[in-house]
């Protein structure tokens, strides 16, 4: 082990034992099943993904591709208003199955809405293109904020000024490390996405529970675990290339 690393595995990572004192609002986002009356929340993509099972055992519906869709909600809003113009059969791509002679079972049919059809395509587009846009309009506000003042997540020390002295902060100070500030983007709701599982002594990494600050404190110490869990899609949408690599998928099927 070189002295960079030994440095690395030695310098304490603090944890303050505290509650935020400002508990992060649940925003309810009621939706319509696509075919029938029932109500699904859709806050995170725990929920989605339960309205799309829901879709699929009850409506025999696929919507494919999910995560690249820049708004799963007006998408959604777009295509229950189609969906009440005419049948099923006229917008999505119709599947049976069990239809070869030696084929067992009952034929079933599923329906898929993809970016293969056309009108889909374009949606995805358009959608992807004002999530961007959106993203890029909140990063450069963040960016330009200089009154800005957030506790640091290990130690409780208000840091100030701009976002990015806060990141700073928590790299050069408990080698925290999320990435540059100009790689993120909605940094509160990030930071209270950090602070809930931190307030729960849930390692940020590995997603354990630990019975308190102390066990956790030594556990991404020795651990390394001094950044976030690069398999949790939940973080996905506060860092800016996402949107760029959802743009540049749209541009992969347009071209296709």
């Amino acid at each position: 082990m070189n002295q960079e690393n030994k440095n690395l595995c030695t310098k304490p990572l603090n944890l303050i034992d505290r509650i935020s004192k400002k508990k992060a609002e649940n925003e309810n986002v009621l939706i319509v099943c696509l075919q029938c009356d029932k109500e699904f929340q859709v806050n995170d993509s725990c929920d989605q993904k339960n309205y799309l099972s829901h879709l699929l055992k009850e409506h025999r519906l696929v919507i494919s591709d999910v995560d690249h869709i820049g708004h799963f909600q007006k998408y959604h809003q777009y295509w229950k208003e189609r969906f009440d113009q005419g049948k099923i059969d006229d917008f999505c791509y119709k599947i049976n199955t069990n239809m070869a002679k030696d084929d067992k079972g009952e034929v079933e049919s599923f329906y898929m809405l993809c970016d293969d059809l056309p009108e889909d395509k374009i949606l995805r587009e358009k959608l992807n293109i004002y999530n961007l846009e959106k993203a890029l309009a909140q990063q450069e506000m963040e960016r330009n904020d200089k009154n800005y003042f957030k506790e640091c997540l290990f130690c409780g020390e208000q840091i100030g000024n701009n976002r990015s002295n806060v990141l700073q902060h928590m790299s050069d100070n408990h080698n925290f490390n999320v990435g540059h500030a100009d790689n993120l983007v909605y940094f509160d709701e990030f930071y209270q996405k950090l602070n809930q599982r931190i307030s729960i002594n849930k390692c940020l990494f590995c997603e354990k529970i630990f019975y308190n600050k102390q066990i956790l404190k030594e556990h991404m110490r020795k651990k390394q675990h001094k950044s976030i869990n690069p398999n949790n899609r939940e973080f996905d949408k506060f860092y800016i290339i996402n949107y760029l690599v959802n743009i540049n998928q749209t541009k992969l099927f347009v071209n296709y």
